[in-house]
């Protein structure tokens, strides 16, 4: 058993951005959404503040958006850039502890 991603604790989230072939991430336990090559090689965090318990993604690599779902306090849905530039609050009212993110391309 090998691992892809060195340093993540509780990677709750996955999703493959098709186009780039990049792994993005999140991970409950260090409250991070990153990115890494598909090799492993590469890794970086996008996003590592104010995030509390990010747990669902998907990449929209076509209109180059990032989405997650955090179940912190409050719950949220979000987005940014696939660089992780120009974060966005969509949805943060009306949701409980959001597990699940799909997108409809």
């Amino acid at each position: 058993r090998s691992r892809l991603v060195k340093g993540l604790s509780l990677p709750a989230g996955l999703a493959v951005d098709w186009v780039s072939r990049l792994l993005y991430f999140t991970d409950e336990d260090i409250s991070v959404v990153g990115v890494a090559s598909l090799d492993g090689r590469y890794v970086m965090s996008l996003i590592d503040t104010d995030l509390h318990l990010p747990r669902a993604i998907a990449v929209d690599p076509q209109k180059g958006y990032v989405y997650w779902a955090d179940r912190g306090n409050p719950p949220r849905i979000e987005r940014a850039y696939m660089n992780g530039q120009q974060r966005q609050t969509l949805l943060s009212t009306g949701l409980h502890a959001p597990h699940g993110l799909v997108l409809d391309l």
